[in-house]
């Protein structure tokens, strides 16, 4: 399986390191996935907020050549993994986001959930947190689908 490593970047050099010893640790988990980490892909170009618009598209074709999608620690508070987060809900990839001892956002959960559906609340709990983090709300309902299942989760309502 072909894995799009989602990591924050913002220019932060130290954060190339982080995303290679987390690729590490997925492989030596899971040897049959091929990483994709576009912070090592695209390492050798000038971090430039100016070519931010075609960088994004570079990595955004290389996440569309992958099957699913890694989100790293942190992925909801950095503008490219938001926008690779929209874009792999449009494309319908698998998603996958790195689990933390950090306390989440309080959600509704009980024992009768599905691994599935605590994932489904955790995505939008994730989108809920960032849109804060810039001054933003989610205004109406969020739907996400599971690729695999074709669950269809719908969380809030329409306003």
């Amino acid at each position: 399986m072909k894995i799009y490593l989602a990591h924050p970047y913002g220019g932060d050099r130290e954060n190339i390191g982080r995303a290679g010893e987390l690729a590490r640790t997925l492989k030596e988990e899971h040897p049959d996935w091929v990483i994709f980490s576009p912070l090592h892909n695209f390492a050798w170009e000038t971090y430039d907020e100016n070519e931010r618009e075609q960088q994004m598209k570079d990595c955004l074709d290389m996440l569309e050549a992958c099957d699913a999608v890694y989100f790293a620690d942190g992925w909801e508070y950095s503008l490219g993994c938001i926008t690779e987060m929209v874009w792999a809900m449009k494309k319908q990839k698998a998603l996958m986001i790195e689990e933390t001892d950090e306390e989440e956002e309080p959600m509704t959960e009980n024992k009768d959930m599905t691994e599935e559906e605590r994932n489904a609340r955790r995505i939008i709990a994730a989108l809920k947190t960032s849109a804060r983090a810039r001054g933003y709300e989610i205004a109406g309902a969020v739907t996400i689908r599971h690729t695999e299942s074709g669950k269809v989760y719908v969380i809030g309502e329409e306003k």
